[in-house]
């Protein structure tokens, strides 16, 4: 499981990164865009060795009594789990909007408890 290193004042960025799921390695791009009409960050996962999108613009929807694992549609894909939770006490909105990113942090995993 591991924390990935996003940066709020980035409005469109990519993380290339590995983790083992059933076995096998996955590596793969992540791409975190925010828009700013539905002021929302979406994250898009890309397969670094022949470009194929996993998914692609799903919106950051943060996880709070219970896990929201935001691949869960995909879990045929094989790529793992992905939540977004808050890392400060009272974040200023629900999920993540325009600068406040940083209030959460975005996890990606094999399985997440």
């Amino acid at each position: 499981m591991m924390k990935l290193d996003i940066h709020p004042e980035l409005k469109s960025q990519a993380i290339i990164t590995s983790i083992e799921v059933k076995g096998n390695a996955k590596r793969v791009r992540f791409e975190f865009d925010y828009m700013e009409k539905p002021n929302k960050w979406f994250m898009s996962i890309y397969n670094t060795q022949s470009g194929e999108s996993y998914v692609l613009n799903v919106p950051l929807v943060a996880s709070y009594y219970a896990k929201n694992n935001l691949l869960a549609p995909y879990a045929y894909k094989d790529i793992g789990e992905v939540v977004c939770v808050p890392v400060v006490d009272e974040p200023s909105s629900v999920d993540p909007e325009g600068e406040n990113l940083g209030e959460f942090a975005v996890i990606w995993g094999e399985e997440i408890a």
